[in-house]
């Protein structure tokens, strides 16, 4: 995962988020809002239990497949790219995804 201090410019705060994760590193964790399309991307990035996760979702309206890769884009090298993965079918949250890559 890319250094994610290099993307402060788009962290946000949420004290809720911020209860329930470890998002005390901002190297690799933290909370963002992206503008795209006329929406706000709301990701939630952090390590866990090992691996990277990035969590994105646009509220109610789909994520595209060119959202999911401008996204990937932006949180991991371009050597990482081929290693992450998306999350399994059937996550509880209809319209949030999740990337995923084993360090």
């Amino acid at each position: 995962m890319k250094d994610l201090r290099e993307l402060n410019p788009y962290r946000v705060k949420n004290p809720f988020v911020e209860a329930i994760l470890p998002l005390s590193n901002p190297r690799n964790s933290g909370i963002f809002e992206f503008k795209r399309n006329g929406a706000i991307m709301h990701v939630i990035a952090s390590i866990d239990g090992g691996r990277e996760h990035v969590s994105v979702s646009f509220g109610n309206k789909e994520l595209s497949e060119k959202d999911i890769e401008w996204l990937a884009k932006q949180f991991f090298k371009p050597e990482e790219l081929n290693a992450v993965y998306e999350g399994p079918p059937g996550m509880p949250e209809a319209h949030t995804r999740h990337l995923w890559r084993q360090p």
